[in-house]
C-alpha cells in the first residue's frame, strides 16, 4: 500500500478479512478498529493522521525487513525457475503492437470532435465562401483577362488557407499524443515505429475526408471544368496539399519541445510555400539562386497541378488587357481596332512564364509523394530520438 507521493506504508497479505492490514497498523499506533466498520475506510483515516510517520514506521518494521530478506534470497538463488527472463522486449510482436496502436489513435481521433468536426465544418463554409465570388461567372463564353487572373488566385487561395487551416489544428492534438506516447515508451510497452505508422493511417481518413468536402464545394461553386478527369486530378492535389501540411505538423510538434516553437516552425514553413509557389512571385521571376526554394518548394507541385490539369487545353476566349505580358504575347498594338483575344490555355502559359505544363503533372505526384513520405520519415526519427517527458 502507498501513500500520496508514492511512500510504501504497508506491504504484504492482507488476510482473512484484511486481519493482517489492521493489526499492523494497530500494534503500530493507530486507534483500533470498531466493530463493523470498513477494513479500507478505516485505512484511510489512520493515514490521515498528521502525527504519525507511517513511511518510517513501515521502513523499521519487521514485515519490511522480511521483504528485503525475501528479495535477497531470490536473488542469490541458483534456481533456473526463479529467474524471470523475458524472450522478446515487448509483450505482443510487431504487428499486434502496431493494430492497438491504430485502434487507440482511432478512437483518440473519434473522441475529438473540436478538431474533426470543427475543420469539417471550416472546410465547407470556406470553399463556399472562396467559390461563390465566381457563382455568377460561371461558364462564361468569354473571360476578361482580369477574371482568369481572379481564378488563379482563388485557386491559390484555396489550398493555402486550407493547408494553413490542417497545420495549426494538427498541433494540440499532435501534442497530447506525443506526450502520452513518451510516458508509454518508458513504461516499456511500445516503441517510435508504432506510433509513427499509426498517426499516418489515423489522420489518413480524415484528410481525405475533408478535402473531398472542399474540393466538392468548391469545383462546382466556382465552376470549373465538368470533366470527370479534371475533377479527380483536382481532388487529388488538393488532398496532397491537405496530407502535407498536416503530416509536416505531426512532425514539426515532434521535432521541439513546445508548443510555441512549433507554430514558428510552422509559420516559416507556410510562408515559404506562400511565396515560392507560383503566384505571388511568378515563375518567370525566380532566377538564379531563388530557382533553388522554387523546386523545394511543395506549394509549388500543388499549385502547377491543379493549374495545369484545369486550363491545359481550355479554348474559351480571353480578351486581353492593353500593355499587359498577355496583350504583347499576342502581338497585339494599343489603338487596335479589333479586341485582341486568346484562349485560357494561353494565358496560363504567359501568367506562369510556360513553367506549369500538363505534362509535369506525373512528376508533380511524384514530388508531392516524396514530400509525404519525407514528413513521414521525419516524425518517425523526431519520435525515436527525443523524449522531452523523461527531461
Amino acid at each position: 500500500m502507498l501513500k500520496k507521493g508514492g511512500e510504501v506504508v504497508f506491504h504484504g497479505e492482507l488476510g482473512d478479512g484484511s486481519a493482517n492490514l489492521v493489526n499492523y497498523f494497530e500494534r503500530n499506533g493507530a486507534d483500533r478498529i470498531e466493530y463493523g466498520v470498513n477494513p479500507a475506510s478505516w485505512m484511510l483515516a489512520v493515514l490521515d493522521d498528521k502525527n504519525k510517520d507511517w513511511v518510517e514506521t513501515y521502513k523499521a518494521s519487521e514485515e519490511n525487513r522480511a521483504v528485503k530478506d525475501q528479495i535477497q534470497d531470490l536473488k542469490q538463488s541458483k534456481d533456473d525457475g526463479k529467474k524471470i527472463l523475458y524472450e522478446t522486449v515487448f509483450a505482443r510482436n510487431f504487428g499486434a503492437r502496431n493494430n492497438l496502436m491504430n485502434r487507440r489513435l482511432d478512437l483518440i481521433y473519434w473522441r475529438s470532435p473540436a478538431y474533426n468536426l470543427g475543420r469539417v465544418v471550416v472546410s465547407v463554409v470556406i470553399s463556399f465562401i472562396l467559390g461563390s465570388v465566381f457563382i455568377t461567372r460561371r461558364h462564361k463564353p468569354v473571360y476578361m483577362e482580369t477574371e482568369v487572373d481572379g481564378i488563379l488566385s482563388t485557386i491559390f487561395l484555396s489550398f493555402i488557407i486550407m493547408g494553413v487551416l490542417s497545420i495549426i489544428t494538427v498541433l494540440p492534438v499532435m501534442l497530447s499524443i506525443r506526450d502520452v506516447y513518451y510516458r508509454h515508451r518508458l513504461a516499456g510497452m511500445l516503441e517510435h515505429t508504432s506510433l509513427a505508422l499509426a498517426l499516418g493511417v489515423a489522420e489518413k481518413k480524415y484528410i481525405v475526408m475533408v478535402s473531398s468536402l472542399f474540393v466538392l464545394v468548391f469545383y462546382f461553386t466556382m465552376g470549373l471544368a465538368n470533366s470527370l478527369r479534371k475533377f479527380a486530378a483536382f481532388w487529388a492535389f488538393f488532398t496532397f496539399n491537405v496530407a502535407i501540411y498536416s503530416y509536416f505538423g505531426q512532425a514539426f510538434m515532434c521535432l521541439v519541445s513546445g508548443m510555441a516553437t512549433a507554430q514558428i516552425l510552422c509559420s516559416v514553413f507556410i510562408g515559404i510555400n506562400n511565396f515560392f509557389s507560383g503566384l505571388i512571385v511568378r515563375p518567370q521571376y525566380l532566377t538564379g539562386f531563388w530557382q533553388l526554394p522554387f523546386w523545394l518548394t511543395p506549394g509549388h507541385y500543388v499549385y502547377e497541378g491543379l493549374v495545369a490539369s484545369q486550363f491545359y487545353d481550355d479554348q474559351t476566349p480571353v480578351i486581353a488587357s492593353p500593355g499587359t505580358s498577355f496583350y504583347l504575347y499576342l502581338n497585339c498594338t494599343i489603338g487596335q481596332p479589333e479586341l485582341c483575344e486568346g484562349t485560357v490555355a494561353q494565358y496560363v502559359g504567359v501568367f506562369c512564364g510556360w513553367r506549369f505544363d500538363f505534362d509535369h503533372i506525373l512528376y508533380d505526384a511524384c514530388a508531392l509523394g516524396l514530400f509525404l513520405i519525407f514528413a513521414r520519415v521525419l516524425t518517425y526519427y523526431a519520435l525515436k530520438r527525443f523524449n522531452y517527458a523523461s527531461k
